[in-house]
């Protein structure tokens, strides 16, 4: 009756073909050795991997004695305390024992992590409580109680295994990929084809060793080496070098030994009578199978043309709402994998920023350096790239590695469903959220102009540092003064190209200056007039010290006082 284990072992497909059955003989069990005292592991003679365990918690197991398999699957008994009648319920013993099978009985490994012996001696008191029920309670306590507790892992086990009902009784196993259609990619650096990546779909208790084939790779864990040991669902990659136009590698995925059946009895003793001598035990017999099984991957690539077609892209900074644009958060975009900036910018109230020149298809990293006042700044960069087409897509990338790159989607959203950037139409929305901080600000007007005239100046670039060199605002001078608010605190204003023909020292209270210091407080509005003298003017009158009013008013003195000698002297010519 007893069936062969068969499998069929195809790329595309794999079946396999399970045994499952009782022995149908009568058996010898002898001793093999102590795995706790009052406990060891009883082996059937000639039957590989037989095990027997005991069902009868006080009664002895005497070495190398014959066994007759028991008929019924549900024995009576009286407990000799009580004098009441109970059942030993053999589908219960049965599912404790296959349980612990599944979970890594007599492998090399179980996912309790306790030693082979340790499992066993759980296992056996596991069939105890199935056998016995509220009667296995007392001797537990007695006796193996502070045994269990003293290392969690053997008492979650145990609780595990009492508590099983309807266990499956196979690990069905077959290895499957996370996608049928793998591709192999140039590395960003053109050195190495590196494939999408890949996992397996098995059972959570079966280890999988990947061997690559020749001139190949596993990248796993960080380290790429012929062969690696994933578990289902983990990702790794195969790795070989560019040396042509196409590549094609492969991987052999073999699994651990894991429960391909089982040989499942219950047995009393045969040369003594048990009627007689009721001191010997009776038995629950388990044989189990085992196997492993093969499936290769295979995965092909080939050089595509790289493209250095390039987009710009604009990016609009705004307040969670995505309509109002803010002021003053200093970003920073990288291409992937670059640590230098590709691009940097100050935001600024009502203007969209465009990055120029970026290639199509290149994953970019976007970075928050400082956030607006009053806003939380952006903690995570936000990864996008552009297509062809001219759309642009976010991407979830870890670690800034290339190889994890996840690209598709619109929006990026946290873990708590909060939106902090999105696509909409051609612009990059990134979003800031009010600071639960409150912060105290105070506002600035800046107004650039003409020494000569006081008339404002367009084309001049300045900036504002915070106390740190940190850029807060950036911005070009217009027919109209700069208005921005600040946080408290000290400032300093630069000029970092000045208006076309003018001078690039800065005229501010009457002082020539390359930066000017000042502060910003809650007491309304401060004021700074910047003048720029155009190239070439000569200035007789010193500056320093003065104001420019007072250059204003000084000179008016000195225009009245020239005309009051004019005609003082024409007056004395005619008389």
């Amino acid at each position: 009756m007893k069936k062969a284990i068969k499998f069929l072992l195809f790329v595309i497909a794999l079946f396999v073909t399970v045994n499952v059955k009782a022995l149908d003989e009568d058996i010898t069990i002898e001793a093999s050795h102590n795995v706790l005292d009052g406990i060891s592991v009883k082996e059937v003679k000639g039957v590989s991997n037989g095990i027997a365990f005991c069902l009868d918690r006080a009664k002895g197991f005497p070495e190398y004695l014959s066994y007759k398999i028991l008929t019924e699957n549900v024995l009576t008994d009286i407990d000799k305390e009580t004098n009441e009648k109970y059942t030993v319920d053999g589908s219960k013993i049965r599912n404790v024992i296959i349980k612990a099978y599944i979970d890594g009985l007599g492998t090399d490994s179980n996912v309790y992590g306790l030693t082979n012996d340790e499992f066993y001696a759980v296992t056996q008191m596991a069939v105890w409580h199935a056998a016995h029920g509220t009667r296995q309670q007392g001797m537990y306590n007695n006796i193996y109680s502070s045994w269990l507790s003293e290392k969690s892992a053997r008492q979650k086990a145990y609780d595990t295994l009492i508590g099983v009902e309807n266990v499956n009784q196979i690990i069905s196993n077959n290895i499957e990929f996370n996608s049928s259609d793998l591709k192999m990619h140039l590395s960003s650096d053109e050195k190495q084809f590196i494939s999408d990546k890949i996992s397996i779909k098995g059972s959570e208790n079966v280890s999988y060793t990947v061997n690559a084939s020749e001139g190949t790779c596993v990248s796993y864990n960080g380290k790429c080496e012929s062969s690696a040991t994933v578990k289902s669902g983990e990702e790794f990659y195969l790795v070989t070098d560019n040396n042509s136009n196409s590549v094609s590698v492969s991987a052999t995925v073999t699994s651990s030994l894991y429960l391909t059946g089982y040989e499942f009895s219950m047995y009393r003793p045969n040369d003594i009578d048990a009627t007689v001598n009721d001191g010997i035990q009776r038995t629950a017999v388990f044989v189990p199978y085992y196997d492993s099984i093969k499936k290769q991957v295979t995965v092909e690539g080939k050089k595509e043309t790289k493209t250095t077609e390039k987009k710009n892209l604009k990016v609009s900074k705004t307040d969670a709402t995505g309509q109002s644009e803010l002021d003053g958060a200093k970003m920073n975009v990288y291409e992937l994998g670059n640590s230098e900036p590709y691009d940097s910018w100050t935001s600024k109230k009502d203007v969209k920023h465009e990055i120029e020149g970026l290639v199509v298809g290149k994953i970019y990293s976007m970075e928050e350096v400082s956030s607006p006042v009053g806003f939380d700044k952006l903690t995570v960069n936000i990864y996008f790239k552009l297509l062809e087409d001219g759309t642009t897509q976010l991407c979830n990338v870890k670690n800034d590695d290339e190889k994890t790159a996840e690209c598709g989607g619109t929006k990026f959203v946290d873990e708590n469903g909060v939106t902090y950037a999105e696509i909409n139409g051609e612009v990059l929305v990134i979003k800031n959220y009010p600071s639960k901080t409150e912060v105290k600000t105070g506002k600035v007007k800046i107004s650039k102009k003409d020494f000569t005239n006081g008339e404002e100046i367009p084309g001049a670039h300045l900036q504002i540092l915070d106390e740190n060199g940190n850029i807060k605002a950036d911005w070009i001078s217009t027919t109209e003064p700069y208005e921005i608010e600040l946080p408290v605190g000290k400032y300093t204003l630069i000029e970092t190209i000045p208006a076309t023909d003018y001078d690039s020292e800065m005229i501010i209270d009457g002082n020539r200056t390359s930066k000017y210091n000042f502060e910003i407080t809650e007491d309304g509005m401060s004021k700074i007039d910047v003048y720029n003298q155009l190239k070439g003017k000569i200035i007789d009158t010193p500056i320093t010290g003065m104001s420019v009013t007072s250059l204003y008013i000084i000179g008016s003195l000195v225009t009245l006082a020239g005309a009051s000698v004019v005609v003082y002297a024409k007056k004395k010519e005619n008389m």
